[in-house]
């Protein structure tokens, strides 16, 4: 009877999650500390979706009261919480979501904080901003871009939503690939796998064995007599007529079972698994990259743990002329005993790859008279896993959006028929550009900054509103140099932004919760690529 170990509450409560980011990524979202800037409806979804998989702590700054309008579309304030802190109770109700989160709240609004204690952002893994004007979230990105505390300034408008991200730099270990490119050596296996093959004869198996040979074998057996027929020993099937002469070799090295029938399953999937693992052995060109980066070529000690490992890295693949091993073998029809012995030659090469990686990091560390503790095997090993996947991102900061010429929106709005009315029918609907909803957030901005209000607001009538609104267009369009634009301002779009208030309808408000959510789990766990730059939901 096999025991098997009890899951604990932990793997109970995230077992969907762990499934997506694995125990390294808990661990850093566990640890990670989030601002929340104004609890709006938006921003509480927001942290809800944080609340929820188990971040450390979050702190809400926030120097509003309860009023009416909130607790129409924000789900965690209730009617008997009016004229009380937004701040308060919009903590108090997140924590019981989930015991294990710290939750602080601080009622203060965001410009009070610029002005009086902005070095409290310091403390914080990211800080997010919820419905903020231009000016303040522009001082607030200033302020942490130097620090490289990530930024993300978000907004809820009516049906439409705006999410930017604003880092110097994002790492990303682990990319998860939807369709990753198994790491099998084919074409010159690592000696543990070499003897494997080595030793595997398939004419002399019985037919159990030989249908219950893992298609590695096979392969690999294969490309034997492949090479041999060629007459060249690094020979790899890589054209279509090539691949089309390998797998007839492959059925041709079939067994036929006791009534003769050749039909072996692990043949067939040998064949299909022909395009995704018969290729060389190399370098990604996104490796090549960070390789080459001048952060990987000049450490300090300021250099950060993914910049240690990257060195290291060069130098194991100098040494090399491959990454380590991922050590990650697919599934495949076989018997348990030479899966397991696969298996087991993969992973004891992956550790030894690892091993090396970690002694040519601590190097490095003493080097630069650093902790040794700083970087643990477990790390080294998961930066190897991963090696083939890593990522770097280097965003823009908010400044330069908001003073520049906007050249990507322009792009955009070059290629746009603001002419188009939709398909026939009685009441087309428009098909209204990202870059549009974009152009009319920052007139609206620019609106509310000079008439303390934003359109359609305080009981103005949406028609007057409208003009007042499309001056602003032009303005933005006349400071970027590029007045032909205001053409593609459709007027109804106009007539949305005024008709919407600055409202946050909470199903829209719960959408884009999640994906601010998302997105920060990502910049937290260095895990999945995030949004470059910019986000218009419409």
């Amino acid at each position: 009877m096999s025991l098997k170990s009890v899951p604990s509450t932990k793997e109970i409560r995230y077992d969907r999650q762990l499934r997506l980011w694995g125990d390294d990524g808990q661990d850093r979202l566990e640890r990670a500390h989030v601002c929340l800037l104004n609890a709006s409806a938006l921003g509480t979804e927001v942290l809800k979706s944080l609340v929820l998989p188990g971040v450390g702590a979050f702190t809400i700054y926030d120097g509003e009261n309860v009023h009416g309008r909130d607790v129409g579309n924000n789900f965690f304030l209730s009617h008997d919480a009016i004229g009380k802190p937004r701040a308060q109770i919009a903590c108090d109700l997140l924590k019981e979501l989930n015991p294990e989160v710290k939750g602080n709240f601080v009622v203060e609004s965001p410009n009070h904080l610029l002005d009086n204690n902005i070095s409290a952002l310091d403390s914080f893994s990211v800080v997010i901003g919820t419905n903020l004007i231009e000016r303040t979230a522009r001082q607030i990105s200033e302020y942490l871009w130097p620090r490289k505390i990530p930024f993300i300034h978000a907004r809820c408008y009516g049906l439409i939503g705006y999410v930017r991200i604003c880092v110097e730099e994002h790492t990303v270990v682990d990319l998860h690939p939807d369709n990753p490119t198994p790491d099998l050596r084919m074409d010159k296996p690592f000696p543990a796998l070499a003897e494997i093959v080595k030793m595997t004869d398939l004419n002399a198996m019985t037919y159990q064995e030989h249908s219950h040979t893992p298609y590695l074998l096979i392969l690999l057996k294969g490309l034997e007599k492949w090479r041999t027929k060629k007459g060249d020993p690094t020979a790899l099937p890589s054209s279509y007529q090539e691949r089309k002469e390998f797998k007839e070799l492959l059925f041709s090295m079939r067994k036929p079972d006791d009534k003769g029938a050749v039909d072996e399953e692990n043949f067939k999937e040998a064949a299909d698994a022909l395009v995704r693992t018969m290729h060389r052995t190399g370098v990604p060109s996104s490796v090549k990259q960070l390789i080459a980066d001048a952060k990987c070529t000049n450490l300090t000690a300021d250099s950060t743990d993914f910049w240690l490992l990257v060195s290291a890295l060069a130098e194991y693949v100098d040494e090399a002329d491959a990454l380590p091993l991922a050590g990650v073998l697919p599934d495949m029809t076989s018997d348990s005993a030479r899966y397991s012995k696969l298996s087991s030659a993969f992973h004891e090469q992956a550790a030894a790859d690892a091993k090396r990686v970690y002694d040519l990091v601590q190097k490095r560390l003493t080097s630069l008279k650093l902790p040794a503790s700083r970087i643990s095997l477990k790390d080294a090993a998961n930066f190897c896993k991963n090696a083939a996947n890593l990522r770097l991102v280097r965003g823009t900061p908010l400044s330069d959006e908001l003073a520049g010429t906007a050249s990507a929106i322009q792009g955009e709005l070059e290629s746009y028929d603001a002419t188009w009315s939709g398909p026939s029918m009685e009441a087309p609907v428009p098909v209204i550009a990202p870059a549009v909803w974009y152009v009319l957030l920052r007139a609206a901005d620019r609106f509310a900054t000079e008439k303390s209000r934003y359109p359609g607001t305080n009981g103005v009538p949406c028609h007057l509103d409208n003009h007042d609104l499309t001056l602003r267009v032009r303005a933005l369009f006349d400071d970027w140099h590029a007045p032909h634009f205001v053409e593609k301002i459709r007027d109804e779009a106009v007539d949305e932004i005024c008709r919407y208030g600055a409202g946050e309808p909470h199903p829209i408000a719960a959408l884009l919760g999640g994906i601010v959510a998302q997105e920060t789990i990502k910049l937290i766990t260095h895990q999945y690529l995030p949004v470059d730059n910019t986000f218009v939901y419409d």
